[in-house]
């Protein structure tokens, strides 16, 4: 049973981490730049960490996969870094305004 919930686990973070790259990708297009072409700083900021938080969130997947004794240290730093990465965006757009 527990398995299958490393399994499931890992299912999730990798299609949710695929998400998040796509939606950074899409972010980063030329055609959605130009489309927000006052805001491109904005756009450009959010595509960037849409790509870095689908990269670790399937990173994390596989780590939780490959390491299960590991899952509660993994899922605190996930969180922390989650919410670090956050953070610093927007302290950074807030700046350059």
């Amino acid at each position: 049973m527990e398995h299958i919930k490393l399994a499931f686990l890992l299912v999730l973070f990798c299609a949710v981490g695929l998400v998040f790259v796509g939606v950074g990708l899409y972010f980063l297009s030329e055609k959605n730049l130009n489309y927000y072409s006052g805001k491109k700083t904005m756009v450009r900021a959010a595509g960037f960490v849409s790509l870095a938080l689908g990269i670790l969130t399937v990173i994390m997947g596989i780590a939780m996969y490959a390491q299960p004794q590991l899952l509660e240290y993994l899922v605190i730093l996930y969180l922390i870094v989650l919410i670090l990465v956050v953070f610093s965006t927007m302290i950074v757009l807030k700046k350059k305004k």
